[in-house]
């Protein structure tokens, strides 16, 4: 078991790193709701409605936690909470409610120390090999994968042709610059890749 990657070159004009080869993981399957439902009945006691009834109301109460402006812990996972997209204003008086053009959902993993280092628990036993079934290499189209040293590619999520936008929509532009976002959390624009961030917008 492994997350598969394939050998991509960076063809995007104006790049830094134009003509340099990064890796980029593929997506084996996608898994829904009743599949992971129908699995977790499988590690335990409960039937699968007892399990689809839990997931729907976990699902429910972070949505109401996060309305309430609370962050959410889901221990050994990870927490959410809510960012803002902004608009700037040239004072603290002129800026308002108004200057607030969006909202999204950040996500960060839990984190966990292995032999003296930060690990992120949802990845601590991925492994990582070259798809097969491919011959030589893809070009990116879009731009490198954020961050330019990712072994095994972008986050999943979107496109994987670039970093994630604020507007809360993984995949964006394709900036070698990684996570870009218009008044993020801290304002203005994040430089580092989501993998430095270690956290997505979703």
């Amino acid at each position: 078991m492994s997350v598969k990657y394939r050998k991509v070159v960076n063809n995007r004009k104006g790049s830094k790193t134009q003509g340099k080869i990064y890796g980029r993981a593929v997506v084996s399957d996608t898994i829904y709701t009743k599949k992971l439902c129908q699995n977790i009945r499988d590690r335990c006691t409960l039937t699968e409605p007892d399990v689809v009834a839990v997931v729907s109301a976990l699902v429910t109460e972070v949505t109401a936690q996060l309305a309430l402006g609370n962050r959410v812990v889901l221990d050994g996972f990870g927490s959410f909470k809510v960012g803002l997209n902004t608009s700037p204003a040239d004072t603290a008086k002129k800026f308002t409610s108004a200057n607030i053009v969006g909202m999204h959902v950040i996500f960060q993993s839990a984190i966990e120390m292995q032999q003296g280092k930060r690990v992120k628990t949802l990845l601590k036993d991925v492994k990582v090999e070259e798809l097969v079934e491919y011959k030589g290499l893809n070009d990116s189209g879009g731009g490198s994968p954020s961050g330019g040293s990712n072994a095994g590619g972008s986050p999943s999520g979107g496109s994987n042709a670039g970093g994630s936008s604020g507007s809360g929509t993984t995949g964006g532009t394709g900036s070698d610059s990684g996570t870009t976002g218009s008044g993020s959390e801290g304002g203005g624009k994040d430089t580092g890749s989501e993998g430095d961030n270690e956290h997505i917008v979703l």
